[in-house]
Parts: structure tokens; C-alpha cells; sequence
């Protein structure tokens, strides 16, 4: 049988892997600054909690205004033929409301420079980055990259993930981070004067760089780095690539919905306290998915404990025995799921029939009622309407240009 290092090893053993296969000249952004490495760690304590205090702010504020979304960057983009045309377009009102994980964590990091200057801390400001785990930053499918906020430091990294976490994360030099709460478990691994930020064991990890020494035992993600090009890169580079789908459908778009709720949730739903000492809770109250391609739309991760309040036996009535509802798959003891056919006339230009758009519109009151904005559902489900109603004219179009 293998004997395997335990996982106390696994920081110094990434790190000299990654030390060997990183040339500094060609990856110099791993290296830190000489003044930060001759500061002792007293000096800096007032700094780092400052730090991570105001990191902890600006990502809980994110998560209460901002939902996760990448329905909104696909409408935004597809738009448009080339990146660099999506992002001189882009305005800060075009996903407001609604962004991706690049949008997330571009906005939280302009919050904590704009904060950090304020309180005269310039040149920590110039040290927080925007930053990807996508090596080349040339990513085909939005699986391929994550963006995040970080702050390497010599004794530790300060970490905001707006979408996978609710909180600023402090992960201590050569140590791993985990969370149940999280898919991401981070390790901030040390070489000499060199840091490098990983995602370990991540089953759908995509590397460029081999790990030869570490790979029977130990999956990680390609170092994150600071995204080329700044915001307008970022757009050009990453999300337009992934989420314009030029010439072609997204499978899948997905909307994830927070609420705040007074008690704390006794099923196996994601949540977390807040900590204003309120005793409230942030809930992810339902996940809102729209297959563009097979005319469906569906609402689940509905909290079970939520529908079985007196006060939401009006939704539970309705939702009883409905075509497509019933309990998620993944976890059948606390989340609930209903799906709907998105049917529409003979005549796609006349829209939805008539029963869809009745369904339709209780599938919105429902989620506004777990916390998605007035109106946002049905504004989707008209956009992909459009969408398709385009699409039917272009077909059209192309035929009669053929029997001509």
C-alpha cells in the first residue's frame, strides 16, 4: 500500500513544486517586495486587522446587494462580437444587481483599495489584486477560471470570494483552509521570498502546470495570479470568452438568491451568521437555472423548513401537486425543486401559451418572496423569449432568402 505525506506536508510540498516548475523572471508576481519582507509581524498587526475587518465588511455588503449570476454576463455579452467591444460598452449599471465571480470580486477589490487609502494605507491598497487561477488566461469554458480578491503577505494571505464564501478568509502561511461552508479550500504555500495562492483537491481542477511530485496523492489548482489588463482584460479575456457563447448557446445560466432570516436554519442549507450582532442570518434561499437550449427554467435549493412555516402554506399548497415539483436530488431532506417547461405558442413570435405564463408568473412570486428582486424572473424569461423570437426571424429570414 502507498504511504502518502499527511496533509502538514502538503504547503512545503507544493511550494517546491511549484518553486521548481515557476521561472521568477516569468512569474515575478510570487515574489514579494523586499520592504514587506523585512517588516516584522508586530508592526503589522494593527494593518492586518484593519485589513481584515474591512475585508470582512465589503464582502458581506456584496453578498446582501449582489447576487450571483452568470444569466445577466451571457445577456450583457452575446450582444456583442469581440471582447474588447463588451468591455468599453460596459457601464457599473449593467450588472448592478446581478455578476459573475469576476464582477463580484472586481467591485470588492475597487471597496478595499478605495478603504485602505482612505485610511492612509497606500501601499497596501497597490497590493490587493484581482486575481485568477486561469494560468494563460485564455479559458474556453467558464469552468476554467475562478476569480478571487487577495493580499499576499509574507505570513499570511487575505483572501475575499464573494461567491464561495461570506466572509474575508485569512489562511496562515503553509497551512491549508477549509470550510463546509465552501467548495474552495485554499493553501498559502511559502519558497524562500516566494508565495503562491492554490485551490487543493479540487476534482475539477484544470492545469496547465504538471505536478508530477504531488499528483498520486494531491489535486491543486494552478497558482492565482493577478488578471492581465485590469478590469477591461479581464472582460476581454476571461468572461467574454466563456459567457458571449458566439455562434452558439449556453447549456445552462443559473441566478443564486440570498435572504435574510431571523432565526438560524435547523435543515442542511447553506447559511451564515451575520455578524452584527443582530442573531440574523444570511440564507441561500433558492437557485434559479434557465436551459436556454431546452426550453426549461427551474427553482430549487427551496429551504423545506421555509415551505413548512404557517405562514408560506400558500406556496406549499400550490406547489404541491404540480408537473415538475418535488425534493432536490442531492439533498431530498431539506431542499425542494420545481421545474418548468418554458412551452410558447405555435407562433413563437405570439409568446409564452397561456398556461406557461400563468406558471410563470407564480414561479416570480414565489422567488420574490425568497429574496430575488420584483420583477427579475419574468424580465429573464422575456429576454430568453427574445432571444429565441430573434433567432425564429433570422431562421426565417435565411429561408426565404434559399427559395429565392
Amino acid at each position: 500500500m502507498d504511504s502518502f505525506p499527511p496533509e502538514s506536508d502538503h504547503p512545503k510540498l507544493i511550494a517546491s513544486e511549484l518553486q521548481q516548475k515557476l521561472d521568477p523572471k516569468t512569474y515575478p508576481e510570487s515574489v514579494l517586495p523586499e520592504y514587506l519582507l523585512r517588516q516584522k509581524n508586530g508592526n503589522l498587526k494593527n494593518v492586518y486587522n484593519y485589513m481584515l475587518k474591512t475585508a470582512d465588511d465589503i464582502t458581506i455588503r456584496n453578498r446582501l446587494n449582489v447576487s450571483y449570476s452568470n444569466f445577466h454576463t451571457w445577456e450583457h455579452l452575446h450582444q456583442f462580437k469581440t471582447g474588447r467591444e463588451a468591455s468599453e460598452a460596459f457601464t457599473p449599471s449593467t450588472v448592478q444587481l446581478f455578476q459573475n465571480c469576476f464582477h463580484m470580486a472586481n467591485e470588492c477589490a475597487q471597496a478595499l483599495r478605495t478603504s485602505l487609502r482612505a485610511k492612509g494605507l497606500s501601499s497596501w491598497a497597490r497590493r490587493v489584486k484581482l486575481a485568477t487561477d486561469c494560468w494563460f488566461q485564455r479559458p474556453t469554458s467558464a469552468r476554467q477560471y475562478h476569480c478571487i480578491v487577495m493580499i499576499c503577505c509574507p505570513d499570511r494571505c487575505v483572501i475575499i470570494d464573494p461567491v464561495a464564501y461570506y466572509y474575508a478568509i485569512e489562511v496562515p502561511v503553509d497551512t491549508i483552509w477549509k470550510s463546509e461552508a465552501s467548495t474552495y479550500s485554499y493553501c498559502y504555500a511559502a519558497a524562500g521570498d516566494s508565495r503562491f495562492l492554490v485551490n487543493v483537491n479540487n476534482t475539477n481542477s484544470y492545469n496547465v502546470i504538471d505536478h508530477p511530485s504531488t499528483r498520486d496523492f494531491l489535486s491543486y489548482n494552478d497558482p492565482f495570479r493577478e488578471v492581465r489588463g485590469g478590469f477591461m482584460g479581464g472582460i476581454e479575456n476571461l468572461v467574454f470568452p466563456t459567457d458571449g457563447y458566439r455562434g452558439g448557446l449556453p447549456s445552462n445560466r443559473s441566478i443564486l438568491v440570498d435572504s435574510v432570516w431571523g432565526r438560524e436554519p435547523k435543515t442542511d442549507i447553506t447559511y451564515f451568521p451575520l455578524r452584527d450582532g443582530s442573531g440574523r442570518f444570511i440564507v441561500e434561499t433558492c437557485r434559479i437555472d434557465i436551459d436556454i437550449r431546452a426550453h426549461s427554467m427551474w427553482i430549487s435549493a427551496i429551504p423545506r423548513e421555509w415551505l413548512d412555516r404557517k405562514e408560506n402554506s400558500y406556496f406549499k399548497r400550490r406547489l404541491k401537486d404540480r408537473n415538475g415539483y418535488g425534493t432536490c436530488e442531492d439533498n431530498p431532506e431539506a431542499h425542494a425543486v420545481w421545474q418548468l417547461e418554458l412551452v410558447t405558442l405555435t407562433d413563437i413570435q405570439n409568446g409564452f401559451s397561456k398556461k406557461t405564463a400563468s406558471y410563470l408568473e407564480f414561479m416570480q412570486e414565489l422567488a420574490e418572496v425568497l429574496g430575488l428582486q420584483r420583477g427579475e424572473l419574468l424580465r429573464v424569461a422575456n429576454v430568453v423569449l427574445g432571444y429565441w423570437q430573434e433567432e425564429e426571424r433570422k431562421k426565417s429570414k435565411k429561408n426565404l432568402k434559399r427559395k429565392r
